[in-house]
Formats: C-alpha cells, structure tokens, sequence
C-alpha cells in the first residue's frame, strides 16, 4: 500500500532531520487505522506496519490522525505532481511554483469545504 511505504518514509526522513515532535496525517482511513490499531499477522501489510510502529517507538513523540484530503491542499497538489515524476523518492528543497499559493492559503487559515452527498 502506497499510503503506508509513504508514511515510513516520511518518518525516516523527519527522525534524519531531527524533529522529535511530529503529527503524521493521511488522508487514507485504512492506512492510519493499520498503524492506530495494528494488524493481524497475516495481513498483507503488516511488515511495513511493523516497521512503522518499531520507528515509531524510538526516542520521539509521533501521532498519526487521519485527516480529509480537502483538509490538506498542498499534499494533494503535491500527489498530482509526483504523477509526473520518474518512479523513486523525490525529495524537494524549496516547494514547485504550482502550490505555493496554496501553502500561503494554508498559512492564512484558509479553509477549503467538504462535500458530502446525501
């Protein structure tokens, strides 16, 4: 699941920049209630989830929420541009021009609505 390898290596990178202090969201239900509540030893995922929970457990405080992927624009935008992307980890040292328009949103506290169908 491309959600969980995501999640390690985000809290690879974050424990390799030092940050002790991490909220980890995802917009994937699924993901976050594997790492939250664990999973049964045959479950397809459970190695990463494993891995995730062992970094997890290391010297540092780390929570992992779900959050609505109209909550968080730039991760979205981000998602469509890695498409574009060879395949492999991209690390970025200044955000693409194509979102930081919505960083400056978010800093503001701009809030973007969710649509539910009834």
């Amino acid at each position: 699941m491309a959600e969980l390898w995501g999640m390690l290596t985000i809290l690879q990178l974050v424990w390799d920049k030092g940050f002790r202090l991490v909220n980890l969201e995802s917009d994937s239900m699924l993901a976050v209630s594997l790492v939250v509540k664990g999973c049964p030893p045959t479950h397809p995922c459970n190695s990463i989830v494993a891995l995730i929970n062992r970094l997890k457990m290391g010297d540092w405080q780390v929570s992992v929420n779900h959050i609505y992927s109209q909550a968080n624009q730039v991760a979205n935008w981000l998602a469509g541009f890695a498409i574009k992307l060879p395949t492999g980890i991209h690390y970025l040292s200044s955000p693409p021009p194509g979102c930081v328009n919505l960083l400056w949103q978010d800093v503001a506290g701009i809030h973007f609505s969710r649509r539910v169908l009834m």
